[in-house]
């Protein structure tokens, strides 16, 4: 079935997201309804691929290559569809619909602050 890659970005050209749909639209339409920073979108540019996995191939060069700022996972480029989280994207990408995500960001950000404030903070004078 078609797919189409797609890539969303902002009125002064930065990439904001890249996904895959096959109905892009609805997809569009989803994120419109749960995305925080939907309201930045003014391009969208769509590229279509015979197969979804054609797409998701693609989905997953572009996101590694070109960095989108919004993009949470970034997916494995041997088409395991392993992925890592980017847990310093900025706090918009997480969907107002989850929000287990915002919270699990927030505990290991604030986690990982704790640990480089240790490891930087000097030594107690005795």
């Amino acid at each position: 079935m078609p797919t189409a890659l797609y890539r969303l970005s902002n009125d002064a050209d930065v990439l904001l997201y890249v996904g895959v749909a096959n109905r892009i639209e609805e997809r569009l339409s989803e994120h419109s309804g749960t995305k925080l920073w939907w309201s930045e979108v003014a391009r969208r540019d769509v590229e279509w691929h015979a197969s979804r996995d054609a797409a998701q191939r693609a989905e997953a060069v572009a996101i590694n290559a070109e960095n989108p700022l919004y993009n949470i996972v970034i997916p494995a480029l041997d088409g395991s569809r392993k992925g890592r989280i980017r847990y310093d994207a900025p706090l918009i990408a997480w969907s107002r619909g989850n929000p287990q995500h915002r919270s699990k960001y927030r505990l290991q950000r604030e986690a990982k602050e704790r640990a480089e404030a240790a490891v930087s903070r000097p030594p107690e004078a005795t």
